[in-house]
């Protein structure tokens, strides 16, 4: 196992981006990508990314409505 997918696993499972890690860890995007991709092969990361508490989920909501209805 490359010694960064275990890095790069755990920031994405603190929710960073792709571009975020790829900062952090000084390389390019399509790495940090290649790496989420190997970590959740490995099963080092979850296909969504953080846990469940971290997800996030996007409500779209017609202009006529307020968000609590």
């Amino acid at each position: 196992m490359p010694p960064l997918i275990s890095e790069a696993a755990a920031l994405f499972e603190d929710g960073q981006t792709v571009r975020e890690v790829a900062a952090v860890l000084r390389i390019s995007k399509s790495e940090a990508g290649r790496l989420r991709q190997g970590a959740v092969e490995e099963g080092l990361l979850r296909r969504n990314g953080g846990s469940e508490e971290q997800s996030r989920i996007i409500r779209l909501v017609p202009p006529s409505q307020t968000l609590g209805e």
